[in-house]
């Protein structure tokens, strides 16, 4: 068993570099993706003991969408 964090793959078109839509860059491309989510740019987080970084206003949620 791996110790290394889930990868999530995002389908989806990617949103201009030059014109960065409100709210969370990934909301548009995100299965769980809510309101709250294209609304506030949520901020970055340690985690994994501070081995790894993720910014997602529902982190602590159990996810709904589809996993790759």
């Amino acid at each position: 068993p791996s110790n290394r964090p889930e990868r999530i793959r995002h389908e989806g078109e990617i949103p201009s570099p030059l014109a960065l839509p409100p709210g969370c860059h990934f909301a548009s491309r995100c299965p769980d993706a809510r309101d709250a989510c294209r609304a506030t740019r949520p901020p970055l987080v340690p985690r994994h003991g501070g081995a790894a970084e993720a910014a997602c206003i529902r982190i602590d949620e159990p996810r709904t969408g589809a996993r790759a």
